[in-house]
């Protein structure tokens, strides 16, 4: 279980996303032949993650809000969080993989089919990959480092907010924090050494089940997912599909009076927009590559590639 909590200046905390499940991660047949409609890889933090953007989308629409906790830059037409808020992000177990030794810690991915991490490919995978049926998703501490220089926002996002950095991750298990700390920051580089504290409790707990659900604060109620499909277990899209969290952001975009809000036909189009990130993206992967850290497994443009429902009305 992942959930992302707000703290305010006075202390107060509110979570506004939560995601719960293992690692499962869909056929490549389901992604190609179902483009933008299925979910990828239904990790607990990866859930959490999507429902907190989903959660920044409904703020834009209550930007007058005395509870909004987003505010227009200084000297921009971007946003922000507002000043002295905090994002913290609680976990029931420590990020995984999480290398004890002092050493480089490689990047790792799963697969589908498999329930473990293993160690990326030599080389990016490709569309015939997916095709073939396999997928490559990187894994929860990897995911997080990334997270960590980039921003939670994504690309999207990042064409109207600044960078949105987690500022704690709570475990609330015993870990060996300098351990986490390497895992998901340092082993990348110490620029936000002292903008990140990594936290645990002496708890011991142990998982049960394999439940997948996510929740997010003010949108409808806990929705059940099915890790074989990629879908709810009524068999519709996640609202946390790349077609849902698409027309999201377009909704709140056209919201947006101020903001030039151009219609992209298709998703792959409105990340191509998003020059600062994407550019910010390749030198990140560029920059793992350098550290020998391995290859990031990306997915071919053409998994975006998918039209805005409300585009063809």
């Amino acid at each position: 279980m992942f959930s992302f909590v707000i703290v305010s200046p006075s202390g107060e905390k509110s979570m506004v996303s939560l995601g719960a499940g293992r690692n499962a991660v869909v056929n490549g047949h389901l992604l190609v032949y179902s483009p933008g409609s299925v979910l990828i890889h239904m990790q607990a933090v990866v859930l959490a993650r999507r429902g907190f953007i989903l959660f920044l989308h409904r703020q834009f629409e209550n930007l007058d809000s005395a509870d909004c906790i987003i505010e227009r830059s200084t000297g921009s037409s971007t946003y922000r969080i507002k000043s002295g808020y905090k994002v913290v992000l609680f976990t029931a177990f420590a990020p995984t993989p999480v290398r004890m030794e002092p050493l480089p810690q490689k990047l790792s991915c799963f697969s589908s089919g498999y329930s473990r991490p293993v160690e990326v490919p030599e080389s990016s995978q490709t569309y015939e990959d997916l095709l073939s049926g396999k997928v490559n998703v990187m894994s929860v501490s990897d995911k997080i480092l990334k997270w960590n220089y980039l921003g939670l926002q994504g690309a999207l996002m990042s064409t109207i907010m600044e960078p949105v950095y987690i500022s704690n991750i709570c475990v609330i298990q015993h870990v060996n924090e300098q351990a986490v700390t390497r895992a998901v920051l340092l082993r990348f580089g110490e620029s936000r050494k002292s903008q990140l504290q990594i936290t645990s409790l002496q708890e011991q707990i142990s998982p049960h089940g394999e439940i997948y659900h996510d929740w997010v604060r003010g949108i409808g109620t806990v929705e059940r997912l099915d890790p074989l499909t990629g879908r709810t277990i009524t068999g519709s899209p996640s609202r946390l599909c790349k077609s849902e969290m698409f027309e999201s952001w377009s909704r709140m975009m056209s919201h947006l009076k101020n903001v030039n809000s151009k219609t992209y036909s298709t998703c792959a189009e409105a990340k191509t927009n998003a020059k600062v990130y994407m550019n910010a993206l390749d030198s990140f992967i560029e920059q793992l590559d350098t550290l020998e850290l391995g290859k990031w497994q990306r997915k071919d443009r053409r998994i975006d590639d998918f039209k805005l429902i409300s585009f063809d009305q």
